[in-house]
């Protein structure tokens, strides 16, 4: 990639850039990044939306899938329903496998959900952002605002989901 740049400069008659060699000879690098977008799993939409999906597979005859569907179903609510889990509350599982596995990852996070596309469950997310901010800080790992589909078209809004994460965490974004 940086020969192709560089070339790509020379052809526009701009120096090509001296790039510092990637750490320990290697080849190339990896950034590796987590969008918390969705918390819960097994809210009364996300069992809503499976129990959709099942009726759809089984309608268009799709096995494979109502298979798919119902074990999930099952797993719901016999495994994390009734022992109070829940699939996507993993965030201290990520950071102990990126701990073990990587140099440091970042962490995007809303600090406003102002669409109904920006994820279900806004309250729940809100009340466990302080947590989840802690927990990514103690780690050590970078934590970036994660903007919404307002904040997308609209840079003052984006701001001010910057500041309400800043916030929520008491950490600089």
């Amino acid at each position: 990639l940086r020969t192709l740049l560089n070339d790509v400069l020379r052809r526009r008659g701009q120096s090509p850039v001296d790039y510092p060699p990637w750490p320990n000879g290697s080849r190339f690098a990896v950034a590796l990044t987590h969008d918390i977008d969705s918390i819960c799993q097994w809210t009364l939409r996300g069992f809503l939306g499976a129990k959709h999906r099942l009726a759809a597979a089984l309608a268009r005859g799709d096995m494979a899938e109502a298979r798919f569907e119902a074990i999930g179903l099952a797993e719901g609510v016999l495994k994390h329903k009734l022992n109070g889990t829940d699939p996507h509350w993993n965030l201290d599982a990520v950071l102990e496998h990126d701990r073990r596995h990587s140099e440091g990852s970042t962490f995007y996070f809303f600090g406003k959900r102002s669409d109904p596309l920006d994820g279900h469950d806004a309250v729940r997310y809100r009340n466990h952002l302080p947590q989840m901010l802690g927990m990514v800080g103690e780690a050590g790992a970078e934590i970036g605002v994660h903007g919404s589909l307002r904040g997308s078209e609209d840079g003052e809004h984006l701001r001010q989901e910057v500041w309400e994460l800043e916030r929520s965490g008491q950490c600089e974004i």
